[in-house]
């Protein structure tokens, strides 16, 4: 009884000091969590240290035009200016030649232009920069920035009392500017997320589109207040006066309609509808139509179920739509030029300008250069990268030493991707639409041949061991094989389903194509036939080998993630969750790291070859699709199709140990708690043993 007392009195101090610990040590650890991993170093070093971490140490620009998004008209010049989102700059188009004269740095992420006829000034609202950059049209330099609401994204001249009036997005605000003194006199609070403004002359009032409250402000010029909010479609955002009739043109994003307002009464007469996400709306003088940009964007993506980007023509005297005219990739802005009677659309996705001929609604010519960055390889034998720029039917050269582009070669029409055969030096590119592979000597850096492939070439893939060429024809359903000695295609192998990317094992000989739906063909490269098909995620479309373990990393777009292929056993051991549709992947042989692009997620997830997860993730430029290792100079060259391509390295990061923790108190009741759970255990306990000796 003694010895059974005892036993329960130890289990009574075991669970009151292991209690005590177990308290603290969750305090201490739920406190500040990442203290507890900094404090470990900090026993080593007391002052702050630097380390290195994967980042973005440079970028590089493909095309002239960087997401244009919007525009205005210098009625004094016949200039038309236009802001470019992503490069932060304004480009000046000449309208008598339409050609670029000029590049104007302003602000961060500039949305909207308009033109101050009475200065001559031309005003630039600065979404992320919370300001409006003022350029003098005469010299078309910045003379002034002017500090606005947040996320300005909307402005329009009142040609009656000369002032500026800024949609301020974020602050759901209109900020009221004096042309005379370029200075913010007043603020004015309309709806959620207000974006689109234009003004009516005729009776002086500022309509601004309140995309989240899905109705339209009536500002009064000559008191600057809000007198009528008119209820329209949903999520409104451009605006546009028809001064012929008086009418205001509303075009409705998610409604797929224009809402007519009737300026004189300020209320909606009626809903037109148009294409597919209108984001723009202009009004010609010269011939009375309207034009509406249809973005056919959402959050990202193209709508799958609508047409082709378009611009929707309505003639204002019936207010019905009589034409559709095909532009660019994305058209958001969109502005008339009286001078020459075109009107100008931005094209964001496509990185141009169109231009319509507004006398007879016909497309004149496409302005900036079609770039749409998507492939890239590096010759180890020049430290050259390069990238494949589809929809400008050429290849950009990038000089490893300095990160610049020494040359542009035009190939094929659509050139997609691209590959480097060690053995002979040579580049081969795969042209999309031309059913071609341009071969392009890496000395020259000239196009010597063009081999003659299947239909739809996306991707090629250089077999080392073999000194062969892979090429997936995606419409074809079969795998051209060309010997890189004589560049002639010597095989073609059919496969089950579309295929689409490639890479090359160099461990087991083995060339690896993605399906485009969920399956890896496994080619032997001795006999040039398949020999497995290994099930893997939804649309596979990118691929990558870890030299250093034998595994082949397999970007699945549809299922979020990296499948990991063992290539001794061809069996997939692991699927990795990285960003929104994963595309592409290289292998950087420095560090051991896979490097996968998300197309979707605007970043680069980087996966530990060693424990195959994600250690770090890394912000791009949007809708990377492209990734190469250049092992030269130790960098992995991200392209996208915004027009770029990120150069990531490591970046030097200084941490500084934080300062030593302060006991605290704040979990006292919860050790009480535990110490009278304790006592209550162990009185129980001795009850029980005292019950079982009587």
């Amino acid at each position: 009884m003694k010895c059974k007392s005892a036993f329960a009195i130890l289990v009574v101090l075991f669970m009151l000091l292991n209690g005590l610990s177990v308290v603290t040590t969750y305090a201490n650890f739920s406190s500040n969590k990442i203290n507890q991993v900094v404090n470990a170093d900090s026993l080593l070093a007391s002052s702050a240290h630097k380390v290195r971490k994967p980042g973005v140490i440079d970028s590089i620009i493909i095309d002239p035009f960087d997401n244009p998004v919007g525009a205005a008209l210098d009625s004094s010049n016949g200039n038309v200016y236009v802001a470019n989102s992503k490069s932060c700059s304004v480009s000046v188009i000449n309208g008598s030649t339409n050609t670029v004269d000029k590049i104007i740095t302003v602000g961060s992420s500039p949305e909207a232009v308009t033109f101050d006829s009475t200065n001559r000034n031309v005003y630039v609202a600065n979404s992320n920069s919370c300001s409006v950059s003022v350029i003098n049209g005469s010299t078309n330099t910045v003379i002034k920035n002017i500090r606005v609401g947040c996320n300005p994204d909307g402005a329009v001249f009142d040609s009656l009392n000369g002032y500026v009036y800024v949609t301020n997005c974020g602050s759901g605000s209109v900020s009221v500017i004096n042309g005379s003194t370029n200075t913010v006199i007043k603020n004015i609070f309309v709806g959620d997320l207000s974006n689109g403004v234009a003004f009516d002359s005729s009776n002086g009032y500022v309509y601004v589109t309140n995309s989240l409250s899905n109705n339209v402000s009536v500002i009064n010029g000559s008191t600057n207040t809000v007198i009528k909010n008119i209820r329209v479609g949903y999520d409104p955002k451009g605006v546009a006066l028809d001064s012929s009739n008086g009418y205001v043109y509303v075009v409705n994003k998610y409604s797929n309609s224009v809402s007519v307002i009737n300026g004189a009464t300020n209320t909606v007469i009626k809903n037109i509808s148009v294409g597919s996400m209108p984001v723009g709306v202009t009004f010609d003088t010269s011939n009375g139509y309207v034009y509406v940009t249809n973005s056919r964007f959402y959050q990202g993506f193209t709508n799958p179920l609508s047409s082709a980007s378009n611009v929707s023509v309505i003639n204002s005297v019936t207010n019905t739509v009589i034409k559709n005219i095909t532009v660019g990739s994305w058209p958001f802005g969109v502005t008339y030029d009286s001078s020459n009677g075109y009107v100008y659309v931005d094209n964001g996705g496509s990185n141009n300008v169109s231009v319509i001929n507004g006398a007879n609604n016909s497309f004149v010519k496409n302005i900036g250069k079609l770039g749409a960055p998507l492939g890239l390889s590096f010759d180890s034998s020049n430290g050259y990268v390069y990238v494949t720029n589809g929809y400008s039917d050429s290849v950009s050269v990038i000089n490893g030493d300095n990160n610049t582009i020494i040359k542009n070669i035009s190939t094929g029409s659509f050139a997609d991707s691209a590959a480097f055969d060690s053995y002979n030096g040579y580049v081969y590119v795969t042209n999309d639409c031309s059913k071609t592979v341009s071969v392009i000597n890496g000395s020259t850096n000239t196009v010597i041949k063009n081999i003659r492939v299947g239909s739809g070439p996306d991707s090629v893939t250089f077999d080392s061991s073999n000194g062969y060429l892979y090429v997936t024809n995606f419409w074809s359903k079969n795998i051209s094989v060309i010997n890189g000695s004589t560049n002639l295609v010597v095989k073609t192998i059919s496969v089950a389903s579309l295929p689409e990317g490639g890479t090359y094992d160099n461990s087991n000989g083995y060339v690896y194509f993605m399906d485009g739906f969920h399956t890896v063909s496994v080619i032997n490269g001795t006999t040039n036939t398949v020999i497995k098909n290994i099930a893997v995620g939804l649309s596979p479309t990118g691929a990558a080998v870890d030299n250093s373990n034998g595994y082949i990393y397999i970007t699945n777009a549809y299922s979020k993630n990296v499948s990991v292929i063992n290539g001794t056993t061809n069996t997939v051991i692991k699927n990795i969750t990285v960003g929104l549709c994963p595309a592409r992947a290289a292998f950087d042989s420095s560090n051991g790291n896979v490097y996968v692009t998300n197309y979707a997620s605007k970043n680069v997830s980087v996966i530990n070859g060693s424990t195959n997860v994600v250690v770090e993730t890394i912000r791009v430029g949007p809708q990377p699709i492209g990734a190469a290792f250049d092992s030269s100079n130790g960098y992995v060259y991200v392209s996208s199709r915004s027009g770029t391509v990120s150069v990531l390295g490591c970046v030097n990061y200084t941490i500084t140990p934080p300062p030593p923790q302060q006991p605290s108190y704040s979990n006292l009741y919860t050790i009480i708690e535990v110490v009278v759970a304790a006592i209550v255990l162990a009185s129980v306990s001795i009850v029980l043993i005292n019950k079982r000796r009587t």
